[in-house]
């Protein structure tokens, strides 16, 4: 007689393999947001003040908020369904051993390329260039007002030059 296992453990078995593959996927994830961010960030930083990089600015402050927002919301999750099936070219690798791996294989890629694309829709956007800010201090304006003053003070004084005494008329 062979022992055979029973098959709740088989289902056990697929549970945890289950639990094993989302944890790497979102690992996966998470490590692919945070390198799109960063890959942003630099990016931003080396290319400051060139041109190209005015002008994508420029692209993307005509690019409505909600079309960014509704982008980082479907298209990360759509891009790893799309990555995550099984396709053709995976069914005919005679070199895979397992059906396994291949699945794991598909889900940490879609997962990590669905992470970098998150991280490069919610990460900094070029710039900021704010040309058309002047930049002013708050001592600029007192001494602005104590200018003003002196000149209405002088203006006063001459006037009060120009007119004659009223007790020598």
């Amino acid at each position: 007689m062979a022992s055979e296992s029973p098959p709740q453990l088989g289902f056990v078995k697929e549970v945890l393999f289950l639990v094993f593959r989302c944890v790497l996927s979102l690992s996966a994830a998470i490590i692919g947001a945070v390198g799109g961010c960063f890959t942003m960030c630099s990016l931003n930083q080396h290319y400051y003040g060139q041109e190209f990089h005015k002008q994508l600015h420029d692209l993307s402050e005509h690019v409505p908020a909600m079309v960014v927002r509704v982008a980082a919301v479907l298209l990360p999750p759509i891009c790893a369904w799309r990555l995550s099936r099984s396709s053709e070219a995976w069914k005919r690798r005679p070199n895979v051993r397992c059906r396994c791996c291949r699945s794991v294989t598909r889900a940490i890629f879609a997962a990590l390329v669905a992470g970098v694309l998150l991280g490069v829709l919610v990460g900094p956007q070029p710039g900021p260039y704010d040309s058309h800010v002047q930049d002013r201090d708050i001592r600029d304006r007192e001494k602005a007002r104590e200018k003003s003053a002196k000149k209405k003070q002088a203006k006063q004084e001459v006037e009060d030059r120009a007119q004659p005494p009223e007790g020598d008329r």
